[in-house]
């Protein structure tokens, strides 16, 4: 599921550039240095949290604690799925807000040790 995310970004990303020097050239503003400003802030976003999740599924139990935890939270849950298919803009996804913010938000209940500590 990753890497087909990461090709929908990738194209994602092209179609929100093409759309964005399209209306530029139109209205004869493709000189603008920040033309390309809201596209790179959007896609950074989608980067930000497909790299925070990467580096939790290698460094951390994520995986085994939420999808095959004993009572796992369907919020949490649908909210990874939702990830992995790619949607990483919305504002009321908790699994984004999770991984964005870093482990002080998730405690070890999700994350668990490390699996490079044996624990």
């Amino acid at each position: 599921p990753v890497f087909s995310s990461g090709a929908s970004l990738g194209m994602l990303g092209a179609e929100l550039t093409a759309d964005t020097l399209s209306e530029a050239l139109a209205s004869n503003t493709e000189d603008n240095p920040n033309l390309m400003d809201p596209v790179k802030d959007k896609m950074h976003h989608a980067y930000r949290a497909f790299g925070s999740l990467i580096h939790r599924f290698y460094n951390t139990r994520i995986v085994n604690n939420i999808l095959f935890h004993q009572n796992p939270d369907p919020n949490i849950r649908a909210g990874l799925i939702s990830v992995l298919a790619g949607d990483v803009w919305r504002d009321d996804n908790p699994f984004m807000d999770l991984i964005l913010g870093g482990r002080q938000r998730w405690g070890d209940e999700y994350l668990g040790p490390s699996p490079s500590s044996g624990g």
